[in-house]
């Protein structure tokens, strides 16, 4: 069932999206139902076959472009690197719509967390 508003000739990001499972592949299918092209992110490589699988599905399902797109969000170059290649394979001039969902936790114990944990941390959720 499509939602009460029209996304047609929007560009959308959706960071953490590469899961058939997660939140982020349930965003940015929303996002194609209401007609929006979409670019899935992962992260690591082991990812790669799932996000695309995503970005295959949703293409199928609602007849949207979309495009896969790899990279740590919490690298300010590898961002860059990936809005250029979103925009050339989406034929787009900007990105629309941002949905920040990656995000990473360390789960140890306070007083054993490291500081690199903790930049590590700390780019993906905030700089991400």
């Amino acid at each position: 069932m499509a939602e009460t508003f029209s996304l047609a000739g929007k560009t959308a990001l959706v960071t953490g999206s590469g899961k058939e499972n997660g939140i982020g592949s349930a965003i940015a299918r929303a996002l194609a139902r209401n007609g929006a092209s979409v670019a899935v992110h992962y992260a690591s490589e082991h990812s790669k076959a799932r996000a695309e699988k995503v970005a295959v599905d949703i293409n199928r399902e609602f007849g949207t472009k979309t495009t896969v797109v790899q990279g740590r969000v919490e690298n300010y170059e590898t961002g860059k690197s990936m809005v250029k290649q979103i925009l050339s394979d989406l034929s787009a001039d900007h990105i629309d719509i941002l949905v920040n969902n990656a995000a990473t936790s360390c789960n140890v114990p306070l007083m054993e967390v490291t500081a690199e944990q903790l930049e590590y941390e700390f780019g993906v959720n905030v700089f991400g």
